[in-house]
């Protein structure tokens, strides 16, 4: 092809563009591709969770697949994700950090994972709580960590119970009632850090006689969210709830949750009890 040819067929393919735009209703047209391309988004999400709730196989694959998807982008950005299982026992430890480690934080955070292969009755599931809650309160004593936690989820509840004090002997007892979600927002703040870290509550752990935010629940809760942040006892909570009202927290104060709503209490481990504050 010579280039008078070339020159000539680019100009031609010019008009031929420009007759076209002139001659449409560009704005109509763009109107029709967003309204199909919605329609075929809106009927290939219909269809994909018929399938999804129909088809266990389809269930299967996806679940999985979601959740080792999750894995790794918690691999690459460091934070942790919970057991895909649906009723999971976890013990856990705070304790003062291994210097060794290449870790800015000054305090750890060590847990472990039990699957609950069978539910029974709530009695069972009290006992079983009651035993990893002395496991657990054994290993932190003779390690001289902060504090110990043990939660157990059955199905979309969270049941757990923490201690800071070498006593192992309170019993821990279930019970299916829950309350609504009470906190609006959730910061946590530390000196060292220049941006807080808005932190998530999953609504299952609304659960009466629940105690939020101690320390290793906390350090729990930073653990599996994606934002970067030192930890150690000089944290501060801002913490805003469904009435509007704002509060702050520190690493001695912690919030029971109750029937009509919650209770801040600050510990007090020279009396060995703790102290219930007013809101």
């Amino acid at each position: 092809m010579t280039p008078i040819k070339f020159i000539y067929n680019v100009i031609y393919y010019i008009n031929e563009i420009y007759v076209y735009m002139t001659t449409t209703d560009v704005y109509a047209m763009a109107f029709d591709f967003v309204m199909t391309y919605s329609k075929c988004v809106e009927y290939t999400r219909k269809k994909g969770i018929l399938l999804y709730n129909t088809n266990n196989d389809v269930k299967y694959i996806t679940d999985h697949f979601l959740y080792f998807f999750q894995c790794a982008i918690g691999i690459l950005y460091n934070f942790r994700i919970e057991p895909m299982d649906e009723n999971w026992l976890c013990s856990s430890v705070l304790l003062k950090a291994d210097h060794t480690l290449n870790t800015t934080n000054q305090i750890a955070y060590i847990e472990t994972y039990d699957t609950i292969e069978s539910i029974t009755d709530d009695k069972f599931m009290s006992m079983k709580l009651n035993d990893a809650y002395q496991v657990v309160t054994n290993v932190k004593n003779k390690n001289d960590a902060y504090e110990c936690m043990v939660m157990m989820k059955i199905k979309d509840k969270y049941v757990h119970y923490c201690n800071k004090r070498a006593d192992n002997s309170i019993s821990i007892h279930l019970n299916n009632d829950m309350v609504k979600p009470c906190f609006l927002s959730i910061e946590y703040t530390h000196p060292k850090m220049k941006n807080g870290v808005i932190l998530e509550l999953n609504k299952g752990m609304y659960h009466i006689d629940n105690i939020l935010f101690s320390p290793i629940f906390v350090k729990r809760l930073l653990e599996y969210q994606t934002v970067s942040y030192y930890f150690d006892m000089d944290y501060k909570l801002n913490i805003m709830d469904n009435n509007v009202m704002m509060f702050s927290l520190s690493s001695n104060q912690s919030v029971r949750l109750t029937k009509s709503n919650y209770d801040i209490i600050c510990d007090a481990e020279d009396t060995g009890h703790d102290t219930v504050t007013d809101k």
